[in-house]
This record gives structure tokens, C-alpha cells and sequence, in this order.
């Protein structure tokens, strides 16, 4: 079991570690200004919170995917693997259809 949990590790050292490395910044960052606007202020805070839960819900696929592998033949552990990776794709297509929403509404208000 040990090594099943070394392996894991280094593999997801493995693929995130190229995306550390290219993370170089080319140029100054750009200073921006904050929206002075309610409208600006409301689309920004929803834009964070739909990032947010989105990126949970990948999380929970990811969790829903180690549990699956790390069942060793067990039912139960299988089925709770499942349940994560339905219910984190359930969240997914909840955070696109809000998102598709949230865009609409605010294109129909400008």
C-alpha cells in the first residue's frame, strides 16, 4: 500500500511539475485598476466563486478516481470512487450551465 502512495505521489509530481517550471513571467505584470462599476465588482466576484467550485469539482473526480484505484477488489470502496466521480461531474455540468447563465445575463444587461 505504501508504494501505491509513493507512486501516486511521484506521478503527480510528475505532471505538475513541467507546469511549474514554464511558469516564468516574460514580462512586468500589468497593474489594473479595480472596477469602479457594481456591475464589473458582481461579474468578477461570480467569475471567483464559479472558478472556486469548479475547481472543487475536479478535486472530488481526482479523489473519486484514487479511491477507485486503491479499492484492492473491494465493493464497497468502488462504488464510493463512483459516487465521487458522479457527483464531481454533476458539479461540473452545474458550474458550466451557471456560468453559461451568469454570461448571459450580464450580456443581456450591458
Amino acid at each position: 500500500m505504501k508504494k501505491l502512495f509513493v507512486k501516486i505521489k511521484w506521478s503527480l509530481l510528475g505532471m505538475f511539475l513541467p507546469a511549474l517550471t514554464l511558469a516564468q513571467i516574460t514580462s512586468a505584470p500589468r497593474i489594473t485598476t479595480v472596477p469602479s462599476d457594481l456591475e464589473s465588482t458582481i461579474s468578477n466576484i461570480i467569475n471567483v466563486i464559479i472558478s472556486v467550485v469548479g475547481l472543487i469539482a475536479i478535486v472530488v473526480i481526482v479523489i473519486g478516481g484514487i479511491k477507485i484505484i486503491t479499492s484492492g477488489g473491494d465493493d464497497e470502496a468502488k462504488k464510493s470512487g463512483t459516487n465521487f466521480i458522479t457527483y464531481g461531474i454533476i458539479g461540473l455540468v452545474v458550474v458550466i450551465l451557471a456560468y453559461a447563465i451568469v454570461s448571459f445575463i450580464i450580456t443581456r444587461i450591458r
